[in-house]
């Protein structure tokens, strides 16, 4: 009779690969029934993006249509005819003026109102410069469009009127004006319209980095608080292999609100109904791989920084104001950058989200990119990926 062999030792380690998928799998189907919390983000992304497009357009063709269809309040019409025959040539509808014009402009009722001087005809005729008065208010945002749109007729009518003075007096109206300036803009008509849609670069960073918040402190400080992270702590599995498997499911969500986003903004563009604004909007196919390639880096480092930022955290309220330091950071950077002028600097393409914004308007703009600027904005945030799940192992084993 053999003796009985050695009894099976439950605490037996399992590989790291396996106890990361398994906590990989175990995070998504948490993931997936929290149906209220993934329908939220998913459908938010989805969303939100081309409903921001639709109101940029509309915003733009609302401009549009203000600028070439002007209401001008005139006070004192009669006293300048052949500036209001100027105007009306223009297409610009004059119209009578309320009493409290004033009060109306102050509260955004009307945009801009032109007073001609009661002495107008009187300095017309002793050759002296006419007075006119343009009330506006410069606070309001709105009334920016109408009130150039207006003055740049006045400077056309004022040039117009000089040039028939000194022909009269047999001048050549080349004589007042010694510069002729010819503009040549270099711009191509993608890069025209890519200014617009640099708002694109800036949502769809915003969206995979919210894709992943809730996710990541729900499986990292929720899982202390409800106390199954302790239990899945004991088993005989290493924490590194623990956040491995716990960050996957955050990149995970991550890229697919990235994804879904960009093929919102790609449909919105291609297919919907945007207003012409006559300045062609570029994203197609070329584009949307572009800036999934330059995202997908960026969305895995959000998660793992999400990750290790949730990993301190022994309640959910907590993690999530942790969180709140990761997005603070992402939406100061680009402000920063907007205060440089000039060509930015070749070192910019290592700094995670300002490298990545430049990219990314570079890629609106249709310029060519560099081999060497892809693997820039990649190498860092992966680096940043490391050093993140280790610090999240390494706090979680402190914590458990």
């Amino acid at each position: 009779m053999s003796a009985p062999g050695p009894a099976p030792n439950p605490r037996r380690p399992i590989g790291a690969a396996r106890a990361a998928a398994t906590v990989f799998v175990k995070e998504a189907v948490d993931a997936l029934r929290d149906r209220r919390t993934l329908l939220l983000t998913l459908f938010g992304s989805v969303v939100s993006g081309p409903l921001i497009l639709m109101l940029l357009f509309k915003l733009i063709s609302s401009e549009i249509d203000r600028a070439e269809q002007l209401k001008l309040p005139v006070i004192g019409a009669e006293r300048a005819p052949a500036l209001i025959a100027f105007l009306e040539r223009e297409r610009v509808k004059i119209e009578a003026v309320p009493e409290d014009f004033q009060a109306k402009i102050r509260s955004g009722e009307i945009e801009v109102v032109l007073e001609i001087d009661e002495k107008f005809a009187d300095d017309v005729a002793a050759g002296r410069a006419a007075r006119l008065r343009l009330y506006y208010d410069e606070s309001r945002q709105r009334t920016g469009t109408t009130t150039r749109a207006v003055r740049g007729l006045l400077r056309a009518f004022a040039g117009l009127w000089g040039d028939q003075r000194l022909a009269l007096r047999g001048i050549a109206g080349d004589v007042g004006q010694p510069l002729a300036v010819d503009v040549v803009n270099l711009a191509t008509p993608q890069q025209s319209g890519s200014q617009t849609l640099t708002i694109l670069a800036f949502y769809a960073v915003f969206a995979t980095l919210l894709g992943g918040v809730a996710s990541a402190a729900d499986s990292t400080a929720g899982e202390r608080e409800r106390g199954t992270l302790p239990v899945l702590l004991s088993a005989p599995v290493g924490a590194g292999a623990v956040i491995f498997g716990k960050w996957l499911a955050v990149a995970l969500l991550a890229c697919a609100v990235l994804v879904l986003t960009l093929t919102g903004f790609y449909l919105t563009l291609q297919y919907g109904p945007v207003p012409k604004v006559g300045i062609p909007f570029v994203f197609g196919a070329r584009e949307y791989g572009g800036f999934l390639l330059v995202l997908a880096p960026l969305g895995c480092c959000f998660a793992a920084i999400l990750v290790s930022l949730g990993a301190l955290g022994r309640t959910f309220k907590e993690a999530q104001t942790n969180s709140q330091i990761l997005i603070t950071v992402v939406a100061l950077l680009p402000v920063v950058q907007m205060f440089q002028f000039g060509k930015e600097p070749d070192w910019l393409k290592w700094v995670p989200v300002n490298g990545h914004f430049h990219l990314l308007g570079r890629i609106l703009r249709g310029d060519g990119i560099a081999v060497g600027d892809w693997l820039a904005s990649g190498a860092l945030p992966l680096a940043i990926v490391v050093v993140a799940l280790l610090c999240a192992a390494r706090n979680l084993k402190a914590h458990a």
